[in-house]
């Protein structure tokens, strides 16, 4: 009974009391591994009755017969502890080849023995083969660590870990191999038991003693019974190239590790093939597109739902817009309906003054009606001549305007040098210098804080728009989008024009100013004052178009923008109507001061004129085909006016000329403008012209715009469209639009 209680004194109080340990084999073991500093420290660390046996069984069977110590008792020694304390898993270790010369110095005993041989003949007979017998040999010297808590047996120097040796640990460790002087960890080769009966044989850092050497092979078994061969970090997980077996020696992974994972590399079943190719860093790399793409289609989704809010905020508005319109027009007709039944009631004096008063208030459109009703329905009233002569000078005045226009469009362009140097300082903020201009246009509009408010067929739109037309037409052969936003421009102009030149009431719906010049009334809008602000800013940009809004930044192909300015067309327009208008002001001598029909005549003769030249000579321009449409609807206008003040049909002449021709029919649509290319201008003798002087001679003689591009081909811009002509063997293609 002494025995069993002292044996059982030094387990663990979990274990003391098992039933499995009462045996006298069993008890006997135990009482040899009191003996060993080392064995005591591992027995105590098992907390599980059927592990402690194995233990200890296996502990008698590793110090078997031999190994005699005092009074020829036999002796534990580290080898057997470790031996003892190796799971079956752990054991299997032994057979890898590797593993065999680290620890025996090699494969067979043939090997070691040739091994061991060679190496007496250079040191003597006292040389040592594998980690085993330098750990054997040293198994003398302890030493204690840690209150206890680790216990070494080895070799001894200075009161320190020296050379070879097995260190114990409380939790069930032991580690025995080459160790460190200053401090006693491991540092070189290494065989490891962990607490969870894991083992590793391999290198430990001799640097950072205690960890595994990086990219030095180690060979761990695993709990499961896999066997891994490889590098380990220096948290002992797997990494680096490494290969992975199961307790069969089948292979399992094989490729590099990380963080004790296969990062990239091969997978196998039992018969060895091949069931997956890891990848980790493409597979986080595909992870990371589709998180992308993920993220991309939820922000299109959103811009999409936002451009439907948009769009449907859109037609709201167009549709309040819209009635908003329905309702000024509706509105604007009932006033000119008023008006119409509040003038049928004056006199010749009275019909005159009101004209003078509205013509001051700027409500041109009400002025001209009141003399046109002085005119008509008092004819031989001292009065209605000096009407007429009014409503003639406002007709003369359009002419004018259109001459000025014309001097406009032909100002000369500014040095490129200027605009080329802006462009290579940073990227070009606008597609061109015209919508550069365009834009400045609409912040000096807004800037000056005038309000309009026209209808649908306001003519100061349609010369607003006119207007920004020319300011875009430069550029509309090297820019798309001044080409789209000039034929939106175009096209609305058009839509007015043709609409009041049409068989409408133009004195209700096709008014000038429409019905916001009031503000001398109380309307809070100035449609004459936002328009000639515009018109004076326009004329501007069309003076300087490089420079005019060079301010607000660079341009693409600012040093091109104003190429094509020139209009041949128009130039000789331009000086044909000045001389229309020159024999007009030189007859006015002649007309009789009082007489409304000779007047009447003499601008009937100036507005034929110029349509006719205008259709005859420029009739592709931009400007002119605008002032076309003004002047036949002032010409019908006047034509009213000289037939009721007449005896017989008025006719367009001067004072002592012969009558000129008859008059364009009023009302007639513009014509479209032809878009043909010549057939061809490859250079012939026949014609002795040169490919770039036949196109620019087929284009400025129809009105348009003529440049030529980097490959030879010929560009033409006309308001109607555009055409591209390209010579043989440039690789350019001949387009029409």
């Amino acid at each position: 009974m002494m025995f069993c209680s002292l044996s059982a004194a030094q387990l663990s109080a979990t274990v003391a009391t098992c039933d499995e340990l009462k045996p006298a084999n069993i008890q006997e073991s135990i009482e040899l591994c009191t003996a060993h500093p080392g064995c005591k420290m591992i027995m105590r660390s098992y907390e599980s009755c059927a592990k402690a046996k194995t233990f200890f069984e296996k502990l008698k069977a590793a110090i078997g017969d031999g190994g005699s110590g005092w009074f020829g008792r036999r002796k534990v020694l580290s080898e057997h502890v470790f031996e003892a304390h190796l799971s079956d898993v752990a054991k299997k270790l032994d057979q890898e080849p590797e593993v065999k010369k680290k620890l025996l110095g090699g494969l067979d005993e043939a090997s070691r023995k040739k091994k061991r041989e060679d190496l007496q003949k250079t040191w003597g007979s006292n040389v040592k083969l594998g980690l085993l017998e330098y750990v054997r040999a040293a198994d003398d010297d302890t030493l204690s660590f840690n209150n206890g808590q680790a216990i070494y047996i080895g070799t001894v120097k200075d009161g320190r870990t020296y050379q070879h040796g097995t260190m114990y640990f409380s939790s069930g460790t032991i580690i025995r191999g080459k160790f460190d002087y200053v401090t006693p960890r491991t540092s070189g080769d290494v065989d490891k038991i962990y607490p969870d009966g894991r083992r590793r044989v391999g290198y430990d850092d001799y640097e950072n003693t205690g960890k595994p050497l990086k990219d030095m092979p180690q060979h761990v078994a695993e709990l499961n019974g896999d066997i891994y061969e490889g590098g380990l970090d220096g948290n002992e997980k797997r990494n680096g190239q490494g290969t992975l077996k199961d307790a069969n020696g089948k292979l399992k992974e094989t490729g590099t590790f990380s963080n004790g994972e296969l990062y990239i590399g091969k997978r196998y079943d039992e018969s060895g093939a091949i069931i997956a190719q890891v990848d980790k860093p493409a597979e986080a790399r595909k992870q990371a597109e589709d998180k992308r793409l993920a993220a991309e289609a939820a922000a299109a989704a959103a811009a999409q739902r936002i451009a439907e809010e948009q769009r449907a905020r859109d037609e709201a508005n167009a549709r309040e817009e819209q009635r908003r319109v329905q309702a000024a027009a509706i509105a604007k007709g009932n006033a000119d309906k008023a008006f119409k039944e509040s003038i049928a009631k004056l006199n010749a004096g009275e019909l005159f003054v009101l004209a003078t008063k509205l013509d001051r208030e700027g409500n041109a459109d009400n002025a001209l009606e009141a003399r046109s009703a002085l005119v008509s329905r008092f004819p031989n009233h001292p009065l209605a001549a000096t009407a007429a002569q009014q409503m003639a000078a406002t007709s003369s005045g359009s002419s004018q305007s259109a001459s000025n226009a014309a001097g406009a469009t032909s100002s000369a362009p500014s040095s490129p040098t200027k605009a080329a140097a802006a462009s290579s300082a940073s990227p070009p903020k606008y597609p061109s210098v015209c919508e550069r201009n365009l834009s400045k246009l609409n912040n000096l509009v807004y800037d000056r804080k005038i309000r309009q408010a026209g209808a649908l067929y306001d003519l100061f739109l349609r010369d607003y728009n006119l207007d920004g037309a020319k300011v875009l037409e430069p550029c509309i052969g090297t820019s798309a989008s001044a080409a789209r936003t000039y034929k939106a421009a175009m096209d609305e102009a058009n839509r007015i024009t043709q609409y009041c030149s049409g068989p409408h009431d133009k004195r209700l719906e096709c008014r000038q100013w429409g019905d916001g010049a009031s503000e001398n009334q109380g309307n809070p809008y100035d449609n004459r004052a936002w328009y000639t602000g515009w018109k004076a800013d326009v004329d501007r940009a069309l003076a300087d178009p490089q420079n005019f809004s060079a301010e607000l930044g660079t341009a693409a192909g600012a040093n091109t923008a104003t190429a094509s300015t020139t209009d041949a067309a128009a130039d000789r327009c331009a000086a044909k109507l000045k001389s229309i208008e020159a024999s007009f002001n030189a007859a006015q001598p002649s007309i009789p001061k009082n007489s409304v029909v000779v007047l009447s005549e003499a601008t009937m003769w100036m507005l034929t004129e110029s349509i006719n030249i205008i259709e005859s000579t420029c009739p592709n321009s931009v400007n002119y085909r605008g002032q076309a449409a003004q002047f036949r609807q002032t010409l019908a206008q006047t034509k009213q006016v000289c037939d009721r003040s007449s005896t017989r049909p008025c006719i367009a002449q001067l004072p002592g000329r012969a009558p000129g021709p008859p008059p364009p029919q009023a009302a007639s649509p513009l014509k479209p403008l032809e878009n043909k290319p010549p057939a061809s201008c490859e250079p012939s003798s026949s014609t002795g012209l040169s490919f770039t002087s036949c196109a620019r001679e087929a284009c400025e003689s129809g009105g348009g715009s003529f440049a030529i591009g980097s490959t030879g081909c010929a560009g033409c811009t006309r308001a109607g469209g555009s055409w591209t002509l390209c010579p043989k063997g440039s690789g350019g293609v001949n387009s029409a639009q």
